[in-house]
């Protein structure tokens, strides 16, 4: 925000290396930078009011229209160059006069009775309040360069921020240590937006309407997969591969879900995932024009401050409230994470997203996403036996040996044959040949075991009508339904969506034999960020990280009243207080999107992760993250001090002629 800033030099003649006002220059102390600046930055971080220096100068208060106004009498007569005359000519035709100045290039123009002209006018709109990133953000002390943010939109400025977070977050300092692992082709992208480049858009359509001088190639930037691209160029250089989501508000879970089958399917090992969209005006007003939106006039009547304006859950809300950003995680396969040492905050056990039913209404929500909970048993009685652990294991077990015994057979055979082929030819080499096929068979027996691992593992459950997805997923890791501890629910703050989504969560709980009494822990978040649109199950996965790893359910403190229509669903639990527990095995996000986007996603304990690891792999685990930490750590402090925390590559990790 600019409050203060690093500075290493003589200040009133004396040296001095520390944090100064960014105003002043004057020294600040570490222990006076809360007492100093803590109000000012509640002030202008989160929901608030709107301030126009964020958005080009957009006030609701005196938001900008244009009225077609024919005029009742000649006007007076301008002066301008001649393509500007001839173009006013064009236009108006016999309601213009236009001739040249004698001595001058110069024409005048004159714009007689009966023509047509746009004229501005202001109007107050109800919509005054919004989530906004920090007042005196700039992506320069990020360590973004002017070239770059002078040519690309404004929310491809957050991704690479929120990217390179992200990465650092994973103990990466360097991008390009990735290919130190896997290949540049096994680095993908798929996270995604709703609107894209909004600015751009902006500047396409209005700006450009009216004359005014937009860059060249504003066209590109509006593009949704623009800031993917951006990303690739300035940090991964990957030639892996690229998804970019359009799924509204479930926009970043439905990320996820690619995501993670792309990394399934073999195409990648890492991936990032997430969501971003924008604020502007015009956005805002459409959402209240669908009344989806908080009506800030009403609020105020009613007494109520901006950041009581958004209430999920409560019988008094009225609307959700829109706010900007990105939200950016890393994906990698279990066996790299480990092998990298880098921090594992959550395991994915599922990601899934679904279509609703008929229906005309786009943005009306939908139970779609109940298909998680899908399972059918038919006339039998008993449950799958995959779903007990200790007899997937078994499985594995047996097939291991199994393995291990068509192994010693090849060998013998691949002996035979070698010797077989030395006896019709002298000069074959049979220690060649031996070395080369016991190489391929050991290869082909290890990837035998690993698909014994993976249908016997992750994947047990797929295809098997019997075992739900969500049931299944939290089997993968000994877990069931009772063992879901918390439920991070859309919870716009919408009369509809509350409803719906509760109502999905309770119906899944119920299908799944949850005991009864056992409730999830509801989290509803947006009571504090607003509802970001494409980042929100992003910030809604990191909020679901923070919980595992901290074993905290945070309340919504906003609701102050919850509905009573909400009272009928016996298994969520709606806390306005934080809640410290023993610990959080499993976290539930639901996302939802207009235009029939539901997504769920399942993130569970990284404790049961490392459960599954020997004391000597878990121990030569700790010793690479702790190292990594350090190394971040480090990193991080510097980058604060010198502005750093983005670098932009300038060259591939490979030969420029490639």
């Amino acid at each position: 925000m600019g409050f203060i800033k690093y500075f290493n030099g003589n200040i009133k003649g004396q040296s001095y290396s520390g944090w100064v006002d960014g105003k002043t220059n004057q020294p600040v102390d570490d222990k006076e930078i809360k007492k100093k600046y803590e109000e000012d930055i509640l002030a202008h971080a989160g929901i608030r009011l709107i301030e126009p220096e964020l958005f080009d100068g957009y006030d609701p208060a005196n938001k900008q229209f244009i009225q077609e106004v024919v005029i009742q009498h000649d006007l007076e007569a301008f002066d301008t160059d001649k393509p500007t005359a001839n173009a006013f000519k064009k236009q108006h035709a016999d309601k213009c006069e236009v001739f040249p100045i004698e001595g001058a290039e110069e024409y005048s123009v004159k714009i007689l009775k009966g023509a047509k002209l746009y004229i501005p006018k202001a109007l107050r709109f109800d919509r005054l309040v919004a989530g906004q990133i920090p007042t005196g953000w700039d992506p320069k002390r990020y360590g973004i360069g002017e070239d770059i943010i002078s040519q690309v939109d404004k929310i491809t400025l957050y991704v690479l921020v929120a990217v390179a977070e992200a990465l650092l977050a994973a103990g990466v300092t360097d991008p390009y240590e990735f290919y130190k692992y896997v290949h540049v082709s096994e680095v993908g992208n798929c996270s995604g937006s709703g609107m894209g480049g909004i600015g751009a858009l902006k500047g396409m359509f209005k700006e450009r309407f009216q004359d005014v001088p937009v860059q060249n190639n504003i066209l590109q930037e509006s593009f949704i997969n623009t800031m993917s691209a951006w990303v690739n160029m300035l940090l991964l250089s990957s030639a892996g591969p690229i998804k970019t989501p359009v799924g509204a508000c479930a926009t970043a879970i439905e990320s996820v879900d690619i995501g993670v089958e792309t990394i399934l399917s073999g195409k990648a090992k890492i991936v990032l995932v997430g969501g971003y969209d924008d604020f502007g005006e015009e956005g805002s007003y459409e959402f209240a024009n669908m009344n989806a939106t908080s009506n800030a006039v009403d609020e105020f009547a009613h007494g109520r401050t901006p950041a009581e304006m958004s209430r999920p859950a409560t019988t008094s809300r009225n609307g959700f409230m829109e706010a900007q950003g990105s939200g950016i995680q890393v994906l990698m396969t279990a066996e790299l994470a480990l092998k990298m040492g880098v921090p594992i905050y959550a395991v994915l056990a599922m990601a899934s997203t679904a279509t609703d039913k008929i229906g005309r209404s786009v943005p009306a929500p939908g139970k779609g996403i109940l298909t998680t909970a899908r399972e059918f048993h038919g006339d039998l009685k008993f449950n799958s036996p995959k779903l007990d652990i200790k007899y997937r294991a078994r499985q594995i077990k047996s097939r291991t040996v199994q393995v291990s015994q068509w192994l010693e057979g090849e060998l013998e055979y691949v002996k035979e044959e070698a010797e077989s082929l030395k006896k019709s030819d002298p000069e074959f080499d049979v220690s060649t040949y031996l070395a080369e096929r016991t190489n391929e068979l050991a290869k082909e027996a290890k990837q035998q075991i690993k698909d014994a691992q993976r249908q016997f593992g992750n994947e047990f459950w797929r295809n098997d009508p019997r075992i739900a997805p969500l049931r299944g997923s939290l089997g993968t890791f000994n877990l069931t339904i009772d063992d879901l501890d918390v439920c991070s629910f859309h919870g716009t703050s919408t009369k509809a969506n509350d409803k719906n989504e509760t109502a999905t969560i309770d119906t899944m709980m119920t299908h799944l034999g949850r005991t009864e009494g056992n409730t999830v822990y509801g989290v509803f978040q947006k009571f504090l960020t607003g509802h970001p649109k494409g980042a929100a199950g992003a910030w809604m996965l990191n909020g679901a990280i923070q919980i595992l790893n901290s074993g905290i359910v945070p309340g919504n403190r906003n609701a102050d009243n919850v509905d009573k229509i909400l009272e009928n669903y016996k298994y969520v639990l709606f806390p306005s207080r934080t809640i410290k527990t023993d610990g959080i095995k499993a976290v539930s996000v639901t996302s939802f999107g207009f235009g029939q986007k539901g997504g769920q996603a399942i993130v569970v304990n990284s404790d049961y992760l490392f459960a599954a690891l020997s004391k000597d792999e878990y121990e030569t685990y700790k010793v690479k993250v702790e190292s990594r930490y350090k190394k971040a750590y480090r990193y991080m402090h510097n980058a604060m001090i010198h502005n750093t925390l983005f670098v932009a590559k300038d060259k591939a990790p490979y030969a420029d002629e490639l």
